[in-house]
């Protein structure tokens, strides 16, 4: 893997919303956009940049049900998801 590459995750890993949000969803399972925004106290928009990051960068996996969509922590992390959220999400990996 790059430096480059690696950088990347790491930049994502680097910000306390995102981490709340991969917290919030490691203890609740399955959330919905609005319900995060909520909880995290931030803008339906704001909220929304931060899953499309975690989303893009393999951490998470997203389900429409209905017009409600829905993010989870992806069933299918690799050794480098699992070994960079191992600190941040002990119970779920």
């Amino acid at each position: 893997m790059k430096n480059s590459e690696l950088e990347k995750y790491f930049r994502v890993l680097a910000n306390r919303r995102r981490i709340e949000i991969l917290l919030l969803l490691s203890d609740r399972g399955p959330i919905c956009v609005n319900d995060l925004a909520s909880a995290i106290k931030l803008s339906f928009k704001s909220t929304h940049k931060h899953l499309y990051q975690l989303l893009y960068m393999g951490f998470l996996e997203k389900e429409r049900r209905g017009t409600l969509v829905f993010y989870n922590l992806s069933d299918d992390l690799n050794s480098l998801h699992k070994y960079l959220l191992k600190p941040i999400i002990k119970q779920h990996i």
